[in-house]
Parts: C-alpha cells; structure tokens; sequence
C-alpha cells in the first residue's frame, strides 16, 4: 500500500501525530497489509504516547484548553463535503444476549443544517421519523405493517446553537443519532490513540480510538450541559476509520456499564452527493411546540438504555421491546 498525501498540520502535537503517520507508513510498507488493521510498532506507540503526553502538558500549563485532535477535525471535514449518507446498527446486549437491535438510515445536508433519517425499532416493530429543516425538528412515530407516508408529525422549534454543532435539544440526547455522534467527535476532549489501518468498503482508512463517558460525551455534544453523575459510570470507547481527506467512513461506539452495553457501528458513505430535506405537508403536523409533551424520541435506543440502566439500578424493571404507542 503506498503512502497518501495527507494535509499538514500545525504545532508540535501535530507534527508527532504526523511522525507518528509515517512510521506507521513504514511499517505497512513491510507487512504488506490489506484488508485488516496493524497493530503499532513499538517506535509508533513510543510516538503516540508522546502525543498523549503533550497533551497532558499542553491542558497542565494553562497554555491551550483546546487541543484538537483529528478526530475533532474529522466532522468539519465531512461537512467540507456538503453532504453524506449513513446507514446505522445499532444493538442492546446485557453479557452475551443481545436485548434489542435496531437500524437506522438516513442523510445530512451539512449547507442547509438539515437531515432526515428512519430508524427501525426492532422488537417493537414499527419506525421513528426524523427530519430537521428550516430551524424545526420534525418527528413521527409510525406503527408496524402501516404503508404510506405518515400523518402525523410533530414540530419542534429548536434552540439556537453555534455553527460548529449540528444537534440542537431534544435531539442531542440521541447518542446513537449520527448527527450527534458527529458533534460528540467534533467536541470529546478525550487522548486519541492511532490503532492502524483498514480498508473500509475498498477505501484505505486510519484508525483511532479514544475513551470517555456518557456525561463527557453528551456534555461534549449539546454545547457543554450538565449531565447527571450517574452518567460518568457509562463508560464510552470510540473507533473512527478516516479517509484521506480526514472524513468519517465508519464509526463504532460501545457505551456499557457493568455488563449492559449499546454498541452503534454507522458507515457513512455518498460525500457529495445532493440531499434534498423537505419538510413534512402543513397538513399532516399535529402539534408545533418548543417541546413536546409526549415525544416519539422516548422509544429511541438511547433513551431506551438510559432507562435500562438507571431504572434496574433503582430496583425497577424496564419494558424491553416496547414503544410509545
């Protein structure tokens, strides 16, 4: 596999990020790697704790409280593209028994702030509708075996958010959303470790990781509110496969406390190509508020694990499988 030409970076973490590309470089070269992940050289993981290091010292001197790492460049760079498409799994599993397992679909408009997305919800059957546009979040919950478009859709005025972030409430809590995965990347101040390569779908890519938890990770991706403490119990790693040009091909994270976990894996694919959002008929929106009493979002796979979580450790017990009806 040849070396790829990738963009220069600034300042010194930057520049041991790039030694540390071109030893990896150097190592595939005499692996002759194709299709599965290396492991780093001693001289690369010698490199990338020297990264994890300077970032320590960097925070520890007061000098910078924002050191951007390439994966909180790599949603900038997808947005650069104007538009991607995504599909998503995303599973439920308590030791080896999986509980749930969903799929969700979609695309983002990145000029227009704008997605859509379906999300299947497994053993409960039927789906979750989303659309965002024009500054409103449309969201619809339609029943299973119902055909034709849905007719009820409720509309939420979303609050003002910085440029640089895509979610807004009450989306932002959606942690398997891969529109919130993305600001999550974009703002996780977490160390990010250099895992190796991989081709994703005949695409090279470079794989990093990083850990955190539920409440550094929603902090990070709805413009820094508290979360509960609880949450910091939920711990959170995070694979991303980069392209060339820095975007986002795949993306793995495993929220799991004790032996529950809620792994969501989205591949992201089609940069570029035109994505038209529209909202739904003015006929066929039953409600317009800022929040909305009853929301579909509740039968979300996030809210759902969060309910498993918190509800068993209250001694309650959750309702698996079972949506908003």
């Amino acid at each position: 596999m040849t070396n790829r030409e990738r963009k220069p970076m600034v300042g010194p973490l930057y520049r041991l990020g790039t030694e540390v590309h071109e030893a990896e470089a150097a190592e595939r070269l005499s692996a002759r790697l194709k299709r599965r992940i290396v492991p780093l050289s001693a001289t690369a993981a010698a490199a990338a704790a020297a990264i994890t290091l300077a970032v320590v010292l960097l925070l520890d001197s007061g000098r910078s409280a924002r050191a951007d790492t390439i994966v909180n460049r790599a949603p900038a760079a997808a947005a650069a593209s104007r538009s991607v498409s995504f599909n998503s799994t995303i599973t439920i599993s308590v030791g080896s028994r999986q509980l749930e397992r969903y799929s969700e679909h979609g695309a983002i408009d990145f000029q227009h702030r704008s997605y859509q997305s379906t999300l299947s919800l497994g053993k409960a059957g039927g789906a979750i509708q989303q659309r965002r546009v024009g500054g409103q979040l449309y969201v619809t919950q339609t029943p299973h075996g119902q055909h034709g478009p849905p007719t009820h859709w409720h509309a939420v005025r979303l609050a003002h958010e910085p440029p640089a972030r895509f979610a807004s409430a009450p989306e932002s809590a959606q942690f398997t959303n891969p529109p919130v995965i993305l600001d999550g990347l974009g703002s996780t101040r977490s160390p990010v470790s250099l895992v190796g390569q991989e081709d994703v779908n005949g695409t090279p890519t470079t794989v990093y990781e990083l850990q955190t938890n539920l409440a550094a990770f929603l902090r990070a991706s709805n413009g820094g509110r508290a979360q509960p403490a609880a949450y910091r119990a939920v711990a959170a790693t995070i694979t991303v496969w980069l392209d060339e040009r820095d975007r986002p091909l795949r993306v793995e994270q495993v929220f799991s406390a004790g032996s529950a976990r809620i792994t969501t894996v989205v591949g992201f694919t089609g940069y570029g190509v035109n994505v038209n959002v529209a909202p739904p008929p003015d006929s066929a929106v039953v409600s317009r508020t800022r929040v909305p009493a009853r929301s579909p979002l509740v039968a979300s796979p996030s809210s759902l694990f969060e309910r498993f979580l918190f509800l068993r450790s209250n001694g309650s017990r959750p309702t698996l499988g079972r949506g908003t009806r």
